[in-house]
Order: structure tokens, then C-alpha cells, then sequence
């Protein structure tokens, strides 16, 4: 109960600061677990009551009522309130008056609104539009006190974070550690229903090991307790080894190729972009054999990405399961339609993808890369530090093919919203369509959807919209990271979400606990 474990990433953020889009994503792991968000979120991923605050829709689902729970603060002692959150949605969404420079990462809030207060405990959030993913969306607004950001300002505090969440910072070192201990007074204790919970371990040490054998050879000396994000075949070495355990859990993160679609010309090769002419995006996923990814390049166990994950709500639908669409493998035909578009002897493009933030990634992209040159999209890869990867890509400053996951999490409106729409804000922004009629016909789906309180009628007008987004070969469909992590034998993770986006530190334990 009072130990210190300490785990190896191979990947950190260059910021603490929750509210950033480089202090927030999967990279920041090591500091996630300082926060907590706005509700309690279930085995699924999703909202649920019982946390920080309670949510219920009123006023005929134009209103998201928040009820503030008793008992919550910050690390400092400070109340958590929804004043409190009326602050972090505002500073979030880059519209916060006390700094207006500062950009944030609004593209995670679509919908977010103002609240107002109803009594000192309540309030109706404003949703624009109103949609039942909305407390989904909040689950990813981490809360840090504005007093806080206030006293120390954007710079200062990208290095001394204060949450409410199951451990309490206590200093880094840059790109190489960073100290936290158990917050005693998390609310939520180990037999709550949903998560987060009281962890079991004291104190954690995380520290930067950007090369997984530099990890391994460390938990192999006792120098940490768990190595994660391990390439499958070094991590299978270690599954018969009675010091060692090896733990599965699929990410939920449907890795995929975002295609520059938007573009008229094409930024490589000038002349019209070919990526705008759907037998091309449709060659291009012919190319890639899924199958020797999953099985020769990862672990076997996962998933296809479709443009809904599997078990996302409109995966399935009236007109059957996303999967019935599956494209294949058939660089023969690959190569047909690129020659019946015009490219007999292909052309050259560039794919770029993120430093050390997805397990086995460099063999996993350079096999994409070899199948697309092998039908004549001759790929040449690019690989960029995480930092300005999410920096160009907030900005719209990416021209070429790059490697994104769908959002983490079982709700597809928030998946969708930042991963397939049109002005998504980790996809290519559209502003000229290669063909209007269709891309309308999915984004008028998906409005709907966003809009539909009913589950039946949501789920459906979710696959409709999903299926032709699939049919259009949006993407270049890969598969559903599923990321291994090596540990001392003694201890055991208990795994509570279905598809966790890391390991849940707050419920490891040593197995005689």
C-alpha cells in the first residue's frame, strides 16, 4: 500500500498543461493520471453519474443540468466547482477573457456551451447543438483551478499542474522523470462502481526510456517496475518468464491514414491532386494486406479499423455491420484503378506519422509504405517529433498522408466529430469537395445523429453515415492498436475499462494485496 513503482514510458509530453493538445494526448500519460474530468466515466468509457458532478438532460434535451457532488478538491485543498468548470470549458475552448492568446484544444469541446448557475451546487450547461454525446465530450475536459492558472500563468504552469484526480504531482525533469504520489483524499474509493478509483500504490516515478530495449534492460536489472508500450515480439519473449507478466489491452484507437483529400493541387507532384479520385483512395486501401499487419507485424489480436470501431455504437445498423465492407487485399486491382485514373506508372507521396507514441509504429508504417509503392503510390516516410506533429496538425499545416487513431473511447459522436468530419480537427479540413453530393449525404448522417436522442434512430443514422464514409475510402484503413506492457510478476492490473487508451495505474496492485 505504501510502495513506489516506477515505469518506463518510451514517450513524454513536452508540456503538463491539461488544457494543451500536446498535454493531452496518449503521449501524456504520465501526467493524465493527475486529473480527473468532469464526471464519473463507466466500464465503456462513458459518462456516468457519481462523480465530481451528476448530469441529467431537462428542459425537452435542450439543457445539460450539472449537479455539483460534496466533497471534491483540487490537490490544493481548493473546492471543485462549476464555477470551476465554466473556467476550464472556457480556458479549453481558447476563449478564456484572463488569456485570449492562448489556443487550447477547442476541437476536443464541439458543442460545449456556457453554463448558467441555477443555485450555488447546479447549473444548465448550454449545448450547441443539443445532442446526447455532449456528456461525453465533457469527460475529456481535465479540471485544473483557475486560481492556479491565474497565480502562475501559461508558461509557468505547463510545469506545475494541479488536478483533482488519484495522484498529486510533485516535480519533473524535463524529458526524464516525473514524481507523483497518491492523493489520500480522492473521493472515489476502490469499491466505487465506475472509475477513477483510490489507487493501491503510494508513489509512482515515471521516467523516459525512448527505446524499448532500453526498457526492458531496466525492468530485467530491477531499475522499474513496468515497460510499456512494448513491440509484440520482444514482449511475447517474456511471457513464460515467471518474473515477468506481458498484459493485452486493445486501445481502442483505430489507427488509420488521414488522405489529403482537400487539396486541388497536389503538393508533391503538382497537377491535380489524384487523392481527390475515389479509385485511387480505393487503390491505395487495396494495396494494404491488414491481415500481415495484425498477424506478422503485431499481435495478433486486433481489431480492422472501420470508420466505428467495433463495439462503438453504429458499428451495426439496419444495413448491416460497417465490417461487411471491408475492402480486401488486392494490389492486382490496385493497380488497375490506378492506371483507369490515370496513373499507369503510379506517382510519389509522402506519409508522416508521430515519434514513439504508437507501439511497434516504425515497422508497422514502413510495411504500410512498402505495400502502397509495391501498386505505385511510391511512399516515401517522414517522421516528426510528437510536438509539432499535433502542432501542424491543429493548424492544418499537414499536406500529406499522416497517421492518426480515432479518438479514444465508445462514443462514435466524439470519434466522429474529431476524426471524420469535414472540418474535424484531426483530419484534413475540407473546404472544396472532390464530390459534394456525397460527402454532404455523410456529414447531413452524422448531423442527425449528433442531434437524435433516441438510441435505435442514433445508432442507425451513425452507420448510415459511417458505412458511406467507408465506402468513399475516406481513410486508409488500418487496425485497432493493441498495445503490450511488461511487468514485474508481483504485480497484478485488475483491468476495469473494456478498451482503456493506457494502463488504468490508479488499479495495479501487488498480488497479496
Amino acid at each position: 500500500m505504501d510502495a513506489q513503482w516506477r515505469i518506463a514510458f518510451g514517450a513524454f509530453t513536452s508540456t503538463l498543461d491539461p488544457h494543451t493538445q500536446a498535454g493531452f494526448g496518449g503521449h501524456a500519460a504520465a501526467n493524465l493520471l493527475h486529473y480527473e474530468t468532469v464526471f464519473a466515466r463507466g466500464f465503456d468509457g462513458l459518462a456516468r453519474n457519481g462523480g465530481s458532478f451528476d448530469f441529467e438532460f431537462v428542459d425537452a434535451n435542450e439543457k445539460l443540468l450539472l449537479t455539483q457532488n460534496p466533497g471534491w478538491i483540487y490537490h490544493d485543498g481548493s473546492p471543485v466547482t462549476l464555477e470551476e468548470v465554466q473556467f476550464n470549458i472556457e480556458r479549453t475552448g481558447g476563449r478564456w477573457a484572463g488569456d485570449p492568446n492562448f489556443v487550447g484544444r477547442a476541437g476536443n469541446l464541439v458543442g460545449i456551451g456556457d453554463i448558467t448557475m441555477v443555485d450555488g451546487t447546479s447549473g444548465k450547461l448550454d449545448m450547441d447543438p443539443p445532442s446526447p454525446g455532449i456528456p461525453n465530450i465533457l469527460v475529456r475536459l481535465l479540471l485544473t483551478p483557475q486560481a492556479h492558472v491565474e497565480e502562475l500563468g501559461a508558461e509557468r504552469l505547463a510545469n506545475n499542474p494541479i488536478g483533482h484526480g488519484p495522484f498529486k504531482f510533485i516535480d519533473w525533469t524535463q524529458d526524464q522523470v516525473i514524481n507523483s504520489t497518491r492523493f489520500d483524499e480522492y473521493r472515489n474509493g476502490r469499491d466505487f462502481e465506475h472509475q477513477q478509483r483510490l489507487p493501491w500504490v503510494k508513489d509512482l516515478e515515471s521516467r523516459l526510456f525512448p527505446e524499448e530495449q532500453a526498457r526492458l534492460a531496466a525492468l530485467e536489472n530491477d531499475e522499474i517496475n513496468i515497460a510499456t508500450q512494448i513491440i509484440p515480439d520482444l514482449a511475447e519473449t517474456y511471457a513464460d518468464d515467471p518474473d515477468f507478466v506481458v498484459w493485452y489491452h486493445s486501445a481502442q484507437r483505430g489507427l488509420h491514414i488521414q488522405i489529403p483529400k482537400h487539396l486541388i493541387e497536389d503538393p508533391v507532384n503538382g497537377g491535380p491532386n489524384p487523392w481527390r479520385d475515389l479509385r485511387v483512395r480505393i487503390a491505395a486501401n487495396l494495396a494494404v494486406d491488414q491481415d500481415v499487419l495484425i498477424h506478422n507485424i503485431m499481435t495478433g489480436r486486433e481489431n480492422r479499423t472501420y470508420t466505428l470501431a467495433v463495439g462503438q455504437a453504429g458499428h451495426d445498423g439496419s444495413e448491416g455491420p460497417i465490417s461487411d465492407l471491408d475492402w480486401g487485399y488486392d494490389p492486382d486491382r490496385a493497380r488497375a484503378l490506378l492506371a483507369e485514373a490515370g496513373y499507369p506508372d503510379g506517382f510519389d507521396f509522402e506519409i508522416r506519422y508521430p515519434q514513439g507514441l504508437y507501439t511497434n509504429v516504425d515497422s508497422f508504417i514502413q510495411a504500410v509504405a512498402g505495400m502502397l509503392t509495391e501498386v505505385g503510390i511510391r511512399t516515401r516516410v517522414e517522421i516528426q517529433e510528437i510536438s509539432q506533429y499535433f502542432s501542424d496538425l491543429r493548424e492544418d499545416a499537414t499536406d500529406v498522408l499522416f497517421l492518426f487513431p480515432q479518438a479514444a473511447g465508445l462514443d462514435p459522436l466524439v470519434s466522429i466529430t474529431e476524426n471524420a468530419r469535414r472540418d474535424a480537427v484531426f483530419a484534413h479540413r475540407i473546404e472544396e469537395l472532390s464530390d459534394p453530393d456525397i460527402f454532404n449525404e455523410i456529414e447531413d448522417y452524422f448531423d442527425a445523429a449528433a442531434a437524435e436522442f433516441d438510441t435505435d434512430k442514433r445508432n442507425d443514422l451513425l452507420n448510415k453515415g459511417a458505412r458511406r464514409h467507408y465506402e468513399q475510402a475516406s481513410w486508409i484503413y488500418l487496425f485497432e492498436l493493441v498495445q503490450p506492457q511488461v511487468a514485474r510478476s508481483h504485480l497484478e492490473w485488475r483491468q476495469f475499462q473494456a478498451k482503456p487508451s493506457f494502463i488504468e495505474f490508479w488499479n495495479v496492485r501487488a498480488r497479496h494485496v
